[in-house]
Protein backbone atom coordinates (compact mmCIF):
# COMPACT_ATOMS: atom_id res chain seq x y z
CA UNK A 1 0.00 0.00 0.00
CA UNK A 2 1.04 3.60 -0.77
CA UNK A 3 0.63 5.86 1.67
CA UNK A 4 -0.22 9.63 0.92
CA UNK A 5 3.19 11.78 1.11
CA UNK A 6 2.57 14.39 2.15
CA UNK A 7 -0.49 13.42 4.54
CA UNK A 8 -3.45 15.46 4.34
CA UNK A 9 -3.36 18.10 7.29
CA UNK A 10 -7.09 16.96 8.09
CA UNK A 11 -5.62 13.40 9.20
CA UNK A 12 -3.59 13.73 12.67
CA UNK A 13 -0.51 11.76 13.24
CA UNK A 14 -1.49 9.06 15.40
CA UNK A 15 -4.18 8.02 12.93
CA UNK A 16 -1.39 8.11 10.45
CA UNK A 17 1.01 5.89 12.45
CA UNK A 18 -2.27 3.94 13.06
CA UNK A 19 -3.16 2.77 9.35
CA UNK A 20 0.64 2.18 8.67
CA UNK A 21 0.56 -0.48 11.23
CA UNK A 22 -2.97 -2.06 10.12
CA UNK A 23 -1.52 -1.95 6.69
CA UNK A 24 2.36 -2.79 7.02
CA UNK A 25 3.40 -5.34 4.61
CA UNK A 26 5.80 -7.07 6.81
CA UNK A 27 3.72 -9.11 10.05
CA UNK A 28 5.95 -7.56 12.47
CA UNK A 29 5.06 -4.34 11.33
CA UNK A 30 1.38 -5.03 12.41
CA UNK A 31 -0.10 -5.00 15.42
CA UNK A 32 0.05 -8.87 17.12
CA UNK A 33 -3.21 -9.15 18.44
CA UNK A 34 -6.70 -7.72 19.35
CA UNK A 35 -6.00 -6.55 22.46
CA UNK A 36 -3.00 -4.29 21.46
CA UNK A 37 -4.82 -3.08 18.87
CA UNK A 38 -7.98 -1.99 20.67
CA UNK A 39 -5.64 -0.31 22.97
CA UNK A 40 -3.87 1.56 20.67
CA UNK A 41 -7.91 2.42 19.32
CA UNK A 42 -8.56 3.52 22.87
CA UNK A 43 -6.16 5.75 23.44
CA UNK A 44 -6.64 7.59 20.26
CA UNK A 45 -10.47 7.72 20.41
CA UNK A 46 -11.32 11.93 20.86
CA UNK A 47 -12.82 13.12 23.96
CA UNK A 48 -15.32 15.77 23.63
CA UNK A 49 -14.35 18.60 26.26
CA UNK A 50 -15.54 22.28 26.38
CA UNK A 51 -13.12 24.71 26.04
CA UNK A 52 -11.60 25.95 28.84
CA UNK A 53 -12.93 29.55 29.81
CA UNK A 54 -10.08 32.13 30.54
CA UNK A 55 -10.46 32.60 33.77
CA UNK A 56 -8.93 29.14 34.70
CA UNK A 57 -6.45 29.49 31.49
CA UNK A 58 -5.05 32.52 32.68
CA UNK A 59 -4.90 31.46 36.89
CA UNK A 60 -3.60 28.11 35.69
CA UNK A 61 -0.43 30.23 34.01
CA UNK A 62 -0.09 32.38 36.89
CA UNK A 63 0.37 28.82 38.83
CA UNK A 64 2.89 28.02 36.36
CA UNK A 65 4.71 31.09 36.35
CA UNK A 66 5.09 31.51 40.10
CA UNK A 67 6.16 28.07 40.71
CA UNK A 68 8.90 28.72 37.93
CA UNK A 69 9.91 31.97 39.52
CA UNK A 70 9.88 30.11 43.55
CA UNK A 71 12.54 27.30 41.33
CA UNK A 72 14.29 30.17 40.35
CA UNK A 73 15.14 31.94 43.18
CA UNK A 74 15.69 29.06 45.41
CA UNK A 75 18.46 28.38 42.09
CA UNK A 76 19.60 31.58 42.45
CA UNK A 77 20.30 32.16 45.60
CA UNK A 78 21.57 28.01 46.03
CA UNK A 79 24.35 29.03 43.02
CA UNK A 80 25.46 32.61 44.53
CA UNK A 81 25.58 30.84 47.86
CA UNK A 82 28.46 28.33 46.52
CA UNK A 83 29.90 30.97 44.82
CA UNK A 84 30.80 32.42 48.09
CA UNK A 85 31.25 29.76 50.12
CA UNK A 86 34.17 29.10 47.41
CA UNK A 87 35.64 32.76 47.53
CA UNK A 88 35.64 33.08 51.57
CA UNK A 89 37.40 29.53 51.81
CA UNK A 90 39.66 30.55 49.10
CA UNK A 91 40.36 34.23 49.92
CA UNK A 92 39.91 35.19 45.95
CA UNK A 93 37.87 37.78 44.85
CA UNK A 94 34.43 37.82 42.94
CA UNK A 95 34.76 36.68 39.12
CA UNK A 96 32.38 38.19 36.91
CA UNK A 97 32.96 35.00 34.48
CA UNK A 98 31.22 32.40 37.31
CA UNK A 99 28.60 35.14 37.59
CA UNK A 100 27.73 34.69 33.92
CA UNK A 101 27.90 31.61 34.28
CA UNK A 102 25.21 31.38 37.42
CA UNK A 103 23.00 33.49 34.89
CA UNK A 104 23.62 31.42 32.10
CA UNK A 105 22.50 28.79 34.46
CA UNK A 106 19.44 30.19 35.67
CA UNK A 107 17.56 29.47 32.25
CA UNK A 108 17.34 26.16 33.03
CA UNK A 109 14.58 26.39 35.44
CA UNK A 110 12.08 27.66 32.91
CA UNK A 111 13.93 24.93 30.34
CA UNK A 112 12.55 22.72 33.61
CA UNK A 113 9.42 23.82 32.62
CA UNK A 114 9.34 23.64 29.10
CA UNK A 115 10.85 19.78 29.44
CA UNK A 116 7.97 18.67 31.94
CA UNK A 117 4.81 19.74 29.42
CA UNK A 118 6.64 18.61 26.72
CA UNK A 119 6.84 15.15 27.59
CA UNK A 120 3.71 14.91 30.57
CA UNK A 121 1.47 17.09 28.12
CA UNK A 122 0.77 18.96 30.89
CA UNK A 123 1.39 21.74 33.54
CA UNK A 124 0.86 21.78 37.74
CA UNK A 125 -1.07 24.92 36.73
CA UNK A 126 -3.31 23.18 34.52
CA UNK A 127 -3.58 19.78 36.59
CA UNK A 128 -4.74 22.10 39.56
CA UNK A 129 -7.66 23.66 37.32
CA UNK A 130 -8.45 20.45 35.46
CA UNK A 131 -7.63 21.61 31.88
CA UNK A 132 -5.98 19.75 29.34
CA UNK A 133 -3.89 20.69 25.81
CA UNK A 134 -5.75 18.82 22.94
CA UNK A 135 -5.36 19.08 18.67
CA UNK A 136 -8.15 20.09 16.76
CA UNK A 137 -9.67 16.57 16.63
CA UNK A 138 -8.94 16.49 20.49
CA UNK A 139 -5.98 14.14 21.15
CA UNK A 140 -2.96 14.88 22.26
CA UNK A 141 -0.69 17.19 20.16
CA UNK A 142 2.82 15.56 19.19
CA UNK A 143 5.83 16.22 21.33
CA UNK A 144 7.71 19.11 19.06
CA UNK A 145 3.84 21.21 19.23
CA UNK A 146 3.84 21.06 23.16
CA UNK A 147 7.60 22.40 23.13
CA UNK A 148 6.89 25.11 20.85
CA UNK A 149 3.79 25.84 23.14
CA UNK A 150 5.63 25.93 26.39
CA UNK A 151 8.12 28.02 24.79
CA UNK A 152 5.62 30.66 23.97
CA UNK A 153 3.95 30.18 27.94
CA UNK A 154 7.03 30.72 29.72
CA UNK A 155 8.08 33.31 27.62
CA UNK A 156 7.91 36.07 30.00
CA UNK A 157 10.24 34.18 32.10
CA UNK A 158 12.62 33.51 28.90
CA UNK A 159 13.54 37.19 27.80
CA UNK A 160 14.10 37.86 31.69
CA UNK A 161 16.94 36.10 32.26
CA UNK A 162 18.14 36.21 28.20
CA UNK A 163 17.43 40.18 28.28
CA UNK A 164 19.66 39.82 31.80
CA UNK A 165 22.61 38.51 30.36
CA UNK A 166 22.89 39.91 26.85
CA UNK A 167 22.29 43.10 28.77
CA UNK A 168 26.14 43.22 29.86
CA UNK A 169 27.31 42.76 26.92
CA UNK A 170 24.97 44.67 24.50
CA UNK A 171 22.10 46.36 25.82
CA UNK A 172 20.51 47.67 22.56
CA UNK A 173 20.47 44.00 21.58
CA UNK A 174 18.73 43.18 24.70
CA UNK A 175 16.37 45.76 25.08
CA UNK A 176 15.10 45.39 21.46
CA UNK A 177 14.59 41.01 22.64
CA UNK A 178 12.67 42.30 25.81
CA UNK A 179 10.96 44.59 23.98
CA UNK A 180 10.13 42.60 21.16
CA UNK A 181 8.84 39.75 22.92
CA UNK A 182 6.79 41.29 25.14
CA UNK A 183 5.17 43.16 22.39
CA UNK A 184 4.17 39.40 21.30
CA UNK A 185 2.83 38.19 25.11
CA UNK A 186 0.55 41.48 24.89
CA UNK A 187 -0.74 40.79 21.43
CA UNK A 188 -0.88 37.16 22.46
CA UNK A 189 -3.32 38.19 25.65
CA UNK A 190 -5.17 40.55 23.47
CA UNK A 191 -5.78 37.91 20.72
CA UNK A 192 -7.18 35.67 23.48
CA UNK A 193 -9.42 38.89 25.16
CA UNK A 194 -11.12 39.35 21.92
CA UNK A 195 -11.52 35.56 20.59
CA UNK A 196 -15.16 34.20 20.78
CA UNK A 197 -13.63 31.43 22.49
CA UNK A 198 -10.66 32.69 24.30
CA UNK A 199 -8.51 31.22 22.59
CA UNK A 200 -4.69 32.83 22.65
CA UNK A 201 -2.47 33.60 19.37
CA UNK A 202 -0.20 31.08 19.87
CA UNK A 203 -2.94 28.67 20.47
CA UNK A 204 -4.29 29.46 16.72
CA UNK A 205 -1.11 29.42 15.30
CA UNK A 206 0.12 25.94 16.33
CA UNK A 207 -4.10 24.54 16.51
CA UNK A 208 -4.12 23.96 20.06
CA UNK A 209 -6.53 24.46 22.20
CA UNK A 210 -7.30 24.26 25.82
CA UNK A 211 -10.20 22.37 27.47
CA UNK A 212 -11.93 21.18 30.84
CA UNK A 213 -10.39 17.55 31.27
CA UNK A 214 -13.02 14.99 31.34
CA UNK A 215 -10.07 12.41 32.23
CA UNK A 216 -9.54 10.77 35.68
Amino acid sequence: VDFPDPWPANIPEPWQAMLKRLLAKEPEGRFSNYAELREALVALQPVESPTAGRLPRTLAWLVDLALLLALYVLTFFAMHAAVAAFEYANGTPRLSFIHFLIAVGSTLVPAVGMAFQTLTGTTPGKIMFQLRIVTPHGLEPPKRTLAARSLFQFLPMWLSLIGGIVTAIAPLIAAFIVGSGFMFVIADAAFALFHAQGRSLHDWALHTRVVLSSRG
